[in-house]
């Protein structure tokens, strides 16, 4: 009876834990420059032109890509873009 209990505690710990991130690091898709100004874009899910292009559009102009919400967080970071819904599909532009 008791390995049963412990069995389903278990179980029900598991199923009420978010899914792990994936293991691997958001991808460096190259320099841009912006307003004089240059950055380091990064991706993780979307591809490198489509990172680099909105990233480029958040910052000049603060419009983000549909089904994404960005943030700037100050100058180090000036557009941090999260796809809706899906927390680990996200790119980022950053001061080199």
């Amino acid at each position: 009876m008791l390995r049963r209990a412990a069995l389903c505690s278990s179980l029900a710990v598991a199923v009420l834990l978010p899914a792990a991130a994936p293991a691997y690091p958001p991808i460096t898709c190259g320099r841009t420059t912006v307003g004089g100004h240059a950055y380091v874009v990064r991706t993780h899910g979307p591809k490198c032109g489509f990172a680099i292009k909105w990233s480029r559009s958040y910052i000049a102009h603060h419009r983000a890509p549909t089904g994404f919400t960005c943030r700037a967080y100050g100058s180090g970071v000036p557009a941090d873009c999260i796809r809706k819904g899906r927390k680990n599909m996200y790119f980022l532009a950053t001061k080199p």
